[in-house]
């Protein structure tokens, strides 16, 4: 493992200042300003030039360094080791985004990182590859042009008529939206909420179902105060619903440790109980998802409130018992 004779960003930005006014300045000038020797000044301007693709030339006549390229902006910073690898991994995270609209961007800002990073660096990222790793998960396709079309009319108020597959009536209509904000939900999908001119409310709507985007060429006003957050805050997952539940789920003590590892809602509760079993309560305003949350954990969760999530666990467990006493099944 090589040591950077990287010099440091102060240095470098003085360096940078003093070659952009008169009189031009030479290694000997630069070095009583920094207090260093004219020899570290000249490695310096290696470093810029090597590294950094300073346009660095010496004029003799007035004898100083001068930009040949005036328009040059310096593009130099220093990371620590925690920074360098966090870099790492965030270029693992990405492939876990592969194909999606972002991608040759995100990929691009990742090049130009490492393209102003030093060829000798401190950390070993090679080897560091060798022990973080991002393991793949589902991922979910997109659209480019349709993210793309989405992002616009956020960005720029402006309403997009969109054709949406609903996935629970497994059918197709044409909504208009005025499209206020895209968040990356909870499961890892992008949404879209907006006022849905059809249904007169605002409405969450999965990227992945819609179908095809495009501008009416009408604008609109967001609602002031609006914001993402506060409208997801009682959602479990992605489903929006209008009512008002406080759930309450007592876990067994083998998954009470599993529970308590991690937040599952914004708003959750948990209280460890003396026998080892533990009580999760939560707000949410539809209970669709949470049931299957719920039935996820099979014997090992229990719903003590409300009554509706219990009759729904039920219904759906009594469901899956005939499917299995059927003739033949097995």
């Amino acid at each position: 493992m090589r040591v950077s004779t990287r010099p440091p960003l102060k240095r470098v930005q003085v360096i940078d200042s003093a070659v952009r006014r008169e009189p031009l300045p030479n290694a000997r000038t630069l070095a009583r300003e920094l207090e260093v020797t004219p020899r570290t000044i000249q490695r310096d301007i290696e470093f810029m030039r090597d590294q950094l693709d300073a346009p660095l030339e010496f004029d003799n006549v007035r004898n100083g360094y001068y930009y040949t390229d005036p328009s040059y902006r310096l593009s130099y910073f220093q990371v620590t080791e925690g920074e360098l690898v966090a870099l790492l991994v965030s270029a693992h995270v990405m492939d876990q985004y592969r194909g999606t609209p972002f991608e040759e961007d995100l990929r691009k800002a990742l090049a130009k990182i490492s393209k102003s990073l030093p060829d000798t660096i401190e950390v070993p990222l090679d080897e560091l590859t060798n022990y973080l790793s991002v393991l793949p998960r589902v991922q979910t396709t997109y659209d480019p042009e349709i993210f793309r079309a989405l992002v616009r009319g956020v960005c720029h108020s402006r309403q997009v008529s969109m054709v949406y597959w609903t996935a629970s009536r497994n059918e197709t209509q044409t909504r208009t939206v005025d499209p206020y904000d895209l968040v990356l939900a909870p499961d890892d999908d992008w949404c879209l909420i907006g006022h849905c001119h059809l249904r007169n409310d605002i409405r969450l709507f999965k990227v992945q179902r819609v179908r095809s985007a495009v501008e009416s060429g009408e604008l609109f006003c967001r609602p002031a105060g609006f914001r993402a957050r506060d409208y997801m805050a009682e959602t479990f997952g992605t489903i929006r619903g209008d009512g008002d539940y406080h759930v309450v789920l007592r876990f067994t003590p083998a998954y009470a440790g599993l529970i308590a590892e991690k937040q599952w809602h914004a708003g959750q509760v948990l209280e460890p109980q003396p026998d080892g079993t533990l009580i999760l309560r939560l707000h949410v305003n539809d209970l669709r998802l949470i049931k299957r949350w719920v039935m996820y954990w099979g014997p090992d969760c229990e719903v003590l409130e409300p009554e509706e999530l219990i009759a729904m666990v039920v219904s759906d467990l009594q469901a899956v018992g005939r499917i299995y006493q059927r003739p033949g099944t097995r």
